[in-house]
């Protein structure tokens, strides 16, 4: 039952490409709940994502710079809602890069755009104003934490602006000061016309990034003296298997493509479940900032076998010297060295054995490997430290190997098993400092006032899905002027935040709301939001109950049918003053009310479970003391 396999690892000459970073993707707002975990809690889930020698040790965190426009599973604040607006203090990102840096200072950082503000170019996202306004996020990040942002890119999986866009931003950049950031094109797919014959072109930018490339090799992008990262990958639950995934495509992404770098989406799973699109796709799992519960999951270990007992700057041993490669009973192996003339090394070999994109689920067999050490690499006398992870262990160190003089030394690598080998010492799986608490639902009944938070801070627990709230004044306020429209990642239907449990059934939800008596503002309340799919756009209204007013009165109450269950109009409203929103929802039965009183009673069995939202169109919208309270 066991294959024998020798092969000779080589150093020094056999060394072929720089490794430049693995680690994970912030984005499509995929870490907004993990802002609102205890202080903490929050820094044990850290700790693990970026502390070295503790977890995954990501060595790169890539982020988005926010646009105020959908980008998977919500929006993310701009740093300027307008052009004569700017603020380094919104969202989340920011944090996180310091967080990052804080635990591992070499951490690379990357930023990357899924939309910008309409403002932006005035629609046109490939202009010089899309220069200054993702330059202003990198000096926002210098002036607010003190570095600069490593790599940056154009527009997620979208166009990438030709030739001379790159040059002009290569240009602004280097004028702004930030000749040390980097850029990555196209983060998408890859086009014959991302190579040209053009030098200043070719020297403005750093590496090809591409998205999900599967065994697709392109090694014209070597011909023409550019390196490949794979800067988005994997997209699979935080389980073992994920895990495996993760560990697979870590070493097949160089053994097929020679990619130095890979970056997963997500570095967290911080978001609302279930009920929004490509649930839990992230190395680990957070979405619980009520209970502070959260899971330290398989893929965090599959990161800590390759990140812990590697560095960027090191080099790959390459697949032509015997370094690297596929081992016969299916895995594979990579070998990496901290330099052209060192002793040490460090060799990852895995043996997934689960479904995995763009491969199919083969079961490996229990192998025993053999390898001889050669060209400079330790030898006779030298510790060997073995590191082990499968579905029952993460990362445990087994036994030393001693070398002997043949420089030989043999593995046991099971199915469904990764195993380390390293002459480096050092390494492990931390215990948090604070214990994990147990999940617990979103708690019920739930009151918000808006008190005590700092000017333009996220409201706890409400996440954005179309436009930009914040709380300003004591009050949830919807601040983005308009929508991205064509600066935009997907479409961008009108501004609505969320908040609570999808099981929610027979509840009341209400706010007090207000906005500006204008032409065609409106305030909505929302009951039983589910299955919100911004890649399936709902056409009239949000896929929940719904009351709706209008600026002349007007109101109505939807289900997200094309018709309205009922509406009419508000004698002497005026949308400038405070007015009680409440919408109880008891059985099939919805009764929205105004200022307490009544305005229908409607029967709709379409939304029978959900979360609670409020929303507006884009302008200034008012909301101050929301709560949710069991059906009487």
């Amino acid at each position: 039952i066991r294959d024998r396999y020798q092969r000779r690892v080589h150093g020094g000459r056999a060394a072929s490409h720089t490794y430049e970073g693995h680690g994970g993707l912030s984005a499509g707002a995929s870490s907004r709940l993990l802002w609102d975990y205890s202080p903490e809690i929050a820094s044990d889930i850290l700790d693990y994502l970026f502390k070295p020698g503790f977890g995954a040790n990501l060595h790169h965190l890539k982020v988005e710079i926010g646009g105020d426009g959908q980008s998977t599973d919500g929006t993310e604040p701009s740093h300027m809602h307008s052009r004569d607006d700017l603020s380094c203090n919104r969202g989340y990102e920011f944090w996180l890069l310091r967080e990052a840096k804080a635990r591992n200072p070499d951490i690379k950082t990357y930023a990357l755009s899924w939309a910008v503000p309409e403002w932006v170019g005035n629609g046109s996202y490939f202009s010089p104003d899309n220069w200054a306004y993702q330059t202003q996020f990198l000096r926002c990040v210098r002036q607010r934490l003190g570095f600069n942002v490593d790599f940056i890119g154009i527009w997620n999986e979208r166009a990438w602006g030709g030739p001379d866009y790159v040059v002009g931003l290569r240009r602004f950049l280097d004028d702004a000061g930030f000749a040390s950031t980097k850029i990555i094109l196209p983060d998408g797919w890859f086009s014959p016309a991302l190579l040209t014959n053009d030098s200043l072109y070719l020297a403005s930018f750093h590496a090809i990034g591409l998205h999900y490339p599967c065994r697709d090799p392109h090694p014209e992008v070597f011909e023409a003296g550019k390196l490949l990262w794979v800067s988005e990958d994997w997209w699979m639950n935080p389980d073992w298997p994920g895990g495996m995934c993760w560990a697979h495509l870590l070493n097949r992404n160089f053994i097929w493509l020679n990619a130095t770098a890979t970056i997963a989406w997500s570095a967290i799973w911080s978001v609302y479940h279930p009920g929004l699109p490509y649930q839990e796709s992230g190395l680990m799992r957070a979405r619980e900032p009520w209970s502070g519960h959260y899971d330290a999951s398989p893929p965090i270990a599959a990161s800590a076998q390759w990140m812990q007992h590697t560095k960027p700057g090191w080099k790959f041993l390459s697949v032509e010297g015997g370094g690297s490669g596929f081992l016969p009973g299916n895995g594979t192996y990579v070998t990496l060295v901290p330099g052209d003339n060192s002793r040490d090394f460090t060799m990852i070999l895995e043996a997934a054995s689960g479904p995995c994109r763009c491969v199919s689920p083969i079961v490996p067999q229990p192998q025993v490997l053999s390898f001889r050490t050669a060209g400079g690499l330790a030898g006779e006398g030298s510790i060997l430290h073995v590191w082990k992870t499968n579905s029952t262990v993460s990362h445990i160190q087994l036994a030393d190997i001693l070398l002997q003089a043949s420089g030989a030394f043999e593995i046991l690598l099971e199915p469904g098993s990764m195993i380390t080998v390293t002459t480096v010492p050092g390494g492990g799986f931390g215990t948090p400092s604070h214990a994990i608490p147990p999940s617990a639902p979103f708690p019920m009944p739930y009151a918000e006032s808006f008190d005590d938070y700092p000017d333009d801070a996220m409201a706890r627990y409400f996440a954005d899905e179309y436009g930009s709230f914040a709380v300003r004044n004591g009050t949830l306020v919807q601040v983005s002027p308009a929508a991205p429209r064509r600066n935009a990642w997907v479409a961008n239907l009108s501004p609505l935040t969320l908040i609570g449990d999808d099981s929610w059934q027979n509840y009341s939800v209400a706010a007090r709301a207000w906005f500006p008596p204008i032409p065609g503002a409106f305030v909505q309340l929302c009951g039983r939001l589910y299955d919100l799919d911004v890649f399936r756009p709902y056409v009239s209204s949000p896929p929940a109950l719904c009351l709706s007013v209008g600026s002349d009165g007007g109101w109505n109450l939807t289900d997200g049918s094309t018709s309205p269950l009922a509406a009419g109009t508000l004698p002497g409203f005026a949308p400038e003053q405070p007015h009680l929103l409440r919408l109880l929802m008891l059985g099939d039965a919805a009764t929205p009310s105004v200022d307490g009183r009544p305005l229908a009673v409607a029967s709709s069995a379409a939304r029978p479970i959900g979360r609670a939202a409020v929303g507006s169109g884009y302008h200034l919208a008012f909301f101050d003391d929301f709560r949710v309270d069991p059906a009487p």
